[in-house]
């Protein structure tokens, strides 16, 4: 049956149309759909594509109404249920693009683009739009976009296998998709995998304009430790695009981490200026404030992060690290920092644990950290190891970074087992210690570095337990946090989570090699008492140094020196410290600032000249106090409610020197005071320091081992008899 001229004449002008809006010439398309329209104003396909073609005119009502009109004609049209749900995300009504999206998947479930909008609409979950991705690769297996989308997705919650397996699929399909490359760059990037770097040079040459790939090259290499390689490259990319947010933040790094602070600090500033909600920017941005000691700043700026990314799980750990620098967060509000943060990380079901229950067997115990390398963790952990009693505890190492040194073959050596574990996901590390059949995991330093309180979530153990920390985690998770009886008193202290393992003594530190480092008992020239804070920036906050202006008025013949490697070059450290002490009515003629880096031989030499170490506060010193009363200077400290507060409080009860510990900031300034004022009671302790020191429980890591071991065992004992856990003491 023929067609009457008036179909025939719709027919070829839409045809017409269709051909007008492909080639952009969109005045002539409209023209022609309308015309159909004149002709049947019930055309469908006319209706929909004019739709289209108002959406791309920046014409949104006209646009909804007019594919809403296709869709009451012909409810089953998935393609203009796609228009709609596109439409309607333009208009921000998110349920409504949702319910289109689905519409258009029920009209015909191999729809793969409302598939793929769907999955990346923020509302229905990460979790969700994963699932929905995970159809799209059933639908379409050669789709390079939905692979993409899956990989970011993936990488996002964590799971990096299942992000390299869908970038391997999309490489393979299309090996020079600069897209995939970069996530591929990304995904090796998370896993500390040496090879990141060639998978975004790759992607820069293939996008020689973007100046994001040569960004992410030039901050991998800052991350593989070749520092002076990624600062000239940075450069060489600001040079480029001065205004490039991403490149500012990854130079700022850069400077941050060479200790130029100024010019970090600058750049840094720009880039969030540039883009104020950019979460890395904020982030970092916060770390440089935290650095010269302004945490109420630093806390503001990750708020900001957060809520720009809350994802972010880097953020939210800095968020917590934070609130113990800041004197003004009291223990509620560190406690709903902790706990808010912590109540975000990704769960699993606690598994069936086939541990055997022998409670009188070797216990497998693992130590799972980002340091078991050359850092002041590292050294701790590896005087442990080597004093464990093989017989009653096989100890497994568990390294959460790639970095692996001298030390780390030490390690190595005299673990039961070892696993380098920095390219796997949490999910993997907990299936691995599963494996093993770890029986305690003791994770170090979970608020620092590289690891990752992320881990003990997973329940990696049946029991864990936190060590070599300063807070608790606020985690139902961790059983167990390893402390003493002064960081971590019955009463008086800050709100755990965690059951306390309280040992006589928690520190302990091998002695030092001094070299031509000597302890100096007399007095020197110049004025009659040198102070010293020879601790991080980032400990002395404005009430900190307040307080140190009060201790240099009530002995006015002082000076107070400053020295932590090169931080004190930088303008930003040093006039915040003047201009904070002359509020407080101190000549900066009385503040000395040591110049950079030096040698550890003069570092020593220039403790062994300080006559009194003051301590700072929330946040206490911890090697530091360990070098300064080494070399002979005894240190001053104020006790406060967390464990990092007390630190300093416990090594100096270990030496039977608690008349140094305050309780009060007027017993503070007193007993500062007193001390630097009485030679004959300053060169007396000052003479015998180190002898006391050296015959202490904080250089004999073979005791604190043994100390230990009876733990382990004792909770070892209480899980195999199905009891809870509970807090446990042990005497001097």
């Amino acid at each position: 049956m023929s067609r009457s001229p008036k179909a025939d004449r719709i027919v070829t002008r839409l045809a017409a149309a269709v051909d007008r809006h492909r080639a952009g010439a969109l005045d002539e398309a409209d023209k022609l759909y309308r015309r159909v329209l004149d002709d049947d104003p019930r055309q469908v396909d006319a209706l929909h594509l004019l739709g289209m073609l108002h959406f791309q005119r920046g014409r949104r009502d006209a646009g909804l109404s007019s594919v809403r009109r296709a869709l009451q004609l012909r409810p089953l049209f998935p393609e203009a249920w796609v228009t709609l749900g596109n439409g309607l995300r333009e208009v921000d009504d998110a349920e409504g693009a949702g319910v289109a999206f689905r519409c258009a998947i029920a009209t015909q479930p191999s729809m793969i683009e409302a598939v793929g909008n769907l999955a990346q609409m923020p509302a229905i979950g990460a979790a969700m739009g994963r699932v929905w991705l995970d159809r799209g690769v059933s639908i379409a297996p050669t789709n390079v976009g939905i692979l993409a989308n899956l990989a970011i997705g993936a990488l996002a919650a964590g799971e990096w296998d299942k992000a390299d397996r869908a970038l391997r699929r999309a490489l393979a399909l299309h090996p020079a998709f600069v897209t995939t490359l970069a996530l591929a760059g990304a995904v090796r990037r998370r896993r500390g995998s040496a090879d990141a770097a060639g998978w975004f040079a790759r992607a820069a040459i293939l996008a020689p304009d973007d100046p994001e790939h040569a960004t992410n090259l030039g901050a991998v290499w800052l991350e593989s430790g070749e520092r002076d390689r990624a600062e000239r490259w940075l450069s060489g990319v600001l040079g480029r695009w001065p205004l490039h947010a991403a490149a500012l933040v990854a130079q700022g790094i850069a400077l941050r981490r060479r200790g130029a602070l100024d010019d970090a600090l600058r750049l840094l500033r720009q880039a969030v200026v540039l883009t104020p909600a950019s979460p890395t920017g904020l982030r970092d941005l916060a770390t440089i404030m935290l650095d010269i000691g302004v945490p109420r700043v630093a806390l503001a700026l990750t708020h900001r992060s957060i809520a720009a990314d809350p994802t972010d799980l880097q953020a939210g750990r800095n968020l917590m690290s934070a609130s113990l620098y800041d004197p003004e967060v009291d223990r509620k509000a560190r406690w709903n920092i902790h706990r808010k943060v912590t109540a975000g990380f990704p769960r699993r079901e606690t598994p069936a644990w086939p541990n055997n229950r022998n409670e009188a067997r070797p216990i497998r115990v693992a130590y799972v950290s980002s340091d078991l390398r050359e850092h002041p963790l590292g050294r701790y952990i590896a005087s442990i190891m080597a004093a464990h009693d093989r017989r009653l505890i096989e100890t497994y190492g568990y390294s959460l970074s790639p970095v692996e040194d001298g030390l780390t073959a030490t390690l190595r050596r005299k673990a039961a087992g070892w696993r380098q574990v920095a390219a796997m996901e949490d999910s993997r590390i907990a299936e691995r210690m599963l494996d093993d059949g770890i029986d305690v995991a003791v994770f170090l330093g979970l608020h620092f570095d590289g690891n990752r309180p992320t881990l003990p979530a997973l329940r990696c153990a049946p029991i864990q337990i936190s060590s070599c920390d300063v807070s608790s985690m606020a985690m139902e998770e961790i059983d167990y946090l390893v402390s003493d009886r002064t960081m971590s008193p019955v009463t008086g202290g800050e709100r755990l989570q965690e059951r306390v393992l309280a040992l006589p003594h928690f520190y302990v530190h091998a002695p030092l090699d001094t070299g031509a480092g000597s302890i100096a008992t007399e007095r020197r020239g110049g004025m009659t008492v040198s102070f010293g804070a020879f601790n991080l920036p980032s400990k002395m906050n404005d009430a900190v140094l307040a307080l140190w202006a009060r201790v240099l008025a009530a002995v006015p013949n002082s000076s107070l020196s400053f020295r932590h490697r090169n931080f004190f070059e930088n303008r930003v450290a040093r006039d915040r410290i003047d201009a904070i002490m002359h509020r407080h009515g101190v000549d900066a003629s009385r503040l000395v600032y040591f110049p950079g880096a030096a040698s550890a031989e003069e570092y020593y030499s220039s403790l062994g000249g300080i006559d009194v170490m003051l301590d700072p506060f929330p946040f206490n010193g911890h090697t530091a106090t360990f070098e300064s009363l080494w070399m002979g200077v005894p240190v001053v400290t104020l006790a406060g409610d967390t464990q990092a507060g007390r630190h300093a409080a416990a090594q100096l009860r270990a030496i039977g020197l608690t008349e140094l510990v305050a309780a009060t900031a007027d017993e503070y300034v007193a007993t500062a005071a007193a001390l630097a004022t009485d030679p004959d009671r300053l060169v007396g302790i000052r003479r015998r320091l180190r002898e006391d020191l050296r015959n202490s429980p904080l250089c004999d890591p073979v005791r604190l081992t043994r100390n230990l071991e009876r733990f382990y065992r004792a909770v070892w004992r209480r899980w195999c008899a199905g009891l809870p856990a509970a807090r446990l003491q042990q005497k001097p």
